[in-house]
C-alpha cells in the first residue's frame, strides 16, 4: 500500500494511531476483535487489496474502542454541546454524498469495462496459437482462463502475489505509448500484443514491423 500515495499513507497510519491509543487507553481485554483487526492491518501494509477488509473493521470495532477513552469522552460531549453544528456538518457530508453518487448517472445502464476481447481470444483459439501474449493488466485474467497453456500472459490479477511493481509499471507504461515503450518489448519475449483499438499503443505499433489484426 507505501505505492498509493502520501494521502493513503497518512489516512492509514492514522488509522492505526487510532487503535493503539486506544488499546493503550483502556487496555487490550477491553478491545474484543483486535486479534483479526490487527492481522488485516499487517496484511493491509503487505497487499492494498486487504485494505478494504482492514477498513470494515476498522469502522466496527474502533468506535467501541474510543467510546471509554478520555478523547472518546471529549467527542461525546463536544457532540452534545454542539448538536446544531454535528448536525449541519453530518448533512454537509450527506449531501456531498448524493452529490457524488447522483453524478455518476446509476440509473444509466452501461457495459460493465473493460469489455472482454472476446473475439481477438477466440481468433487465437482457432488458430491454435500458442505462445507469450502482452496483456493489459485487465485483460489478462481472461485471456489466460481462456488460452492457457498454449499462450502465456504478461499480467493478470495476480499482480500483487507474482508480478512485481517494476513489472507493472513498465507494462502500464507500454499500453500509454509512453518513453521508452518498445524497451519492454526487448526485454519480454513476446509473440503478441492484444491491446484496444483506443489505446495510445496502437497507433505506435502500426508504426512498426509488427503485422495487425483487427
Amino acid at each position: 500500500m507505501w505505492d498509493l500515495g502520501p494521502v493513503w499513507v497518512i489516512c492509514f497510519i492514522t488509522a492505526v494511531a487510532v487503535v493503539l491509543y486506544a488499546v493503550l487507553a483502556v487496555g487490550i481485554r477491553r478491545t474484543p476483535g483486535i486479534v483479526p483487526l490487527a492481522a488485516t492491518a499487517i496484511e493491509a501494509t503487505l497487499h492494498r487489496k486487504l485494505l478494504p477488509v482492514f477498513a470494515v473493521l476498522w469502522l466496527s470495532y474502533t468506535p467501541f474502542y474510543l467510546q471509554d477513552t478520555p478523547a472518546g469522552r471529549w467527542l461525546l460531549q463536544f457532540a452534545q454541546r454542539r448538536r446544531c453544528f454535528a448536525m449541519a456538518a453530518w448533512t454537509a457530508l450527506g449531501c456531498v454524498a448524493m452529490i457524488s453518487g447522483v453524478r455518476q448517472r446509476p440509473w444509466r445502464l452501461r457495459v460493465p469495462q473493460p469489455i472482454y476481447p472476446v473475439g481477438a481470444v477466440d481468433y487465437l483459439a482457432d488458430q491454435h496459437f500458442q505462445g507469450n501474449a502482452m496483456v493489459p493488466f485487465r485483460l489478462g485474467a481472461y485471456v489466460s482462463w481462456k488460452l492457457y497453456p498454449a499462450v502465456k500472459v504478461s499480467l493478470d490479477g495476480r499482480y500483487e502475489e507474482v508480478y512485481s511493481n517494476e513489472v507493472m509499471r513498465q507494462i502500464f507504461d507500454f499500453y500509454e505509448a509512453r518513453t521508452n515503450w518498445q524497451s519492454t518489448l526487448d526485454e519480454y519475449p513476446t509473440d503478441i500484443v492484444v491491446a484496444p483499438r483506443d489505446s495510445p499503443i496502437c497507433a505506435k505499433m502500426r508504426e512498426t514491423a509488427w503485422n495487425p489484426v483487427n
